[in-house]
């Protein structure tokens, strides 16, 4: 069996070889990240490169698209002038015959309700007169018994009267008789 020292010692040597292996791995990773970064550095480059060619073939091919969409536009512009051209005459002479038509119905309207109103304006006086007529009728019997009856009334006012000035001449009568009556009674007291 092992003693102590002996375990020591295989410890020892297993550090050692430890440590000898990680500087191993340890430069063996830094040569491999030197050259990953070389490798890196260069795919970058190239990728710059042709992200550059690229932009360059974008451009050109965006410049030509322009180039075409612009004169697409000017000739779509130029047939969309040309349409509403056409649309805007047309329209107007579609406007121009609807509001002779339009004219012509309502010069036909005007006429039909110009009669139309003749005819119930005739037909409104005949039975306002008609009206007029029966009420007159009417107020004819009403003033011949107002007539009736005021004749009556004046009649009995002036009856009336002359009661109360026979009345009065019947009191001042009285009175004057009172008085003579008086005079006597103190001539004769």
């Amino acid at each position: 069996m092992l003693d102590q020292k002996d375990l020591q010692a295989i410890a020892g040597i297993v550090d050692k070889r430890m440590e000898k292996t990680e500087l191993m791995l340890r430069g063996e990773m830094q040569e491999m990240k030197a050259g990953l970064r070389g490798e890196m550095q260069e795919m970058k480059a190239e990728l710059r490169g042709e992200m550059q060619e690229m932009k360059a073939e974008l451009r050109g091919g965006m410049q030509e698209m322009k180039t075409e969409l612009r004169g697409e536009m000017q000739e779509m512009k130029a047939e969309l002038r040309g349409e509403m051209q056409e649309m805007k005459t047309e329209l107007q002479g579609k406007i121009e015959e609807g509001d002779s038509k339009l004219r012509k119905e309502m010069q036909i309207m005007r006429s039909e309700i110009q009669a139309e109103t003749k005819r119930l304006i005739e037909d409104t006086r005949d039975l306002l007169l008609d009206e007029m007529r029966r009420y007159d009728i009417q107020n004819e019997r009403r003033f011949c018994s107002l007539e009736k009856d005021v004749t009556s009334l004046k009649q009995y006012a002036h009856l009336r009267k002359l009661e109360t000035r026979n009345d009065e001449l019947l009191f001042r009568l009285y009175d004057e008789l009172r008085h003579d009556v008086t005079v006597l009674q103190a001539k004769l007291a």
